[in-house]
C-alpha cells in the first residue's frame, strides 16, 4: 500500500472509488451520488490537500483537508473491502504529521454521524477531541507549532 498526494490523473479513479460506496456507507450525505459526485470530487480536490491510499494501482482510500479560515475540515473515506487494515489511520497520521508545524492553521475539524463509533474511536486515538454532540458530532485536533 502506498500513501501519496493526489495526482492530476487520479480524479477519475477517485470518482470510481466513490461510486462503489453503498448508501449505508455514506456519512452525512457524503460522498454524494450520481451527477453531484464528480463536481464534489472536483471541488474538494481543488482546495487544500488530498491524499490517497493506493493498492495495486487501485485507489482504496482518500483524505481531504479543506481550508476554512484558520481551520482545516477533514474528510476521510476508505473502501469497505479495504477497511480494518489500518489504511484510514495511516492516511490520518500522514496528514497530521505534515500539518503539525504549519502555523497557518490552528486546528483540524471533522464532522461525522454520532453513530459512527469506529471513526470517532480512531479520531480520538489520533488526538482529536469531541467538541459537540447531537445528531452529529464534531471532533477537533489542535495543531501545535
Amino acid at each position: 500500500m502506498c500513501i501519496r498526494e493526489l495526482r492530476d490523473g487520479d480524479k477519475d479513479k477517485l470518482v470510481e472509488m466513490y461510486e462503489t460506496f453503498s448508501s449505508a456507507e455514506r456519512t452525512l450525505g457524503l460522498p454524494p451520488e450520481g451527477d453531484e459526485l464528480f463536481e464534489w470530487v472536483e471541488d474538494i480536490t481543488s482546495k487544500g490537500m488530498s491524499l490517497v491510499a493506493e493498492v495495486d494501482g487501485k485507489l482504496v482510500g482518500h483524505l481531504a483537508l479543506v481550508p476554512d479560515g484558520r481551520a482545516l475540515h477533514l474528510l476521510i473515506f476508505v473502501r469497505r473491502d479495504y477497511q480494518n487494515r489500518g489504511i484510514g489511520t495511516k492516511l490520518l497520521s500522514f496528514a497530521v504529521n505534515n500539518l503539525v508545524s504549519n502555523p497557518e492553521y490552528e486546528r483540524v475539524v471533522v464532522t461525522t454521524d454520532l453513530n459512527n463509533d469506529k471513526a470517532i474511536r480512531i479520531l480520538q486515538k489520533t488526538g482529536f477531541q469531541l467538541k459537540v454532540a447531537d445528531m452529529e458530532c464534531e471532533l477537533h485536533l489542535p495543531l501545535m507549532y
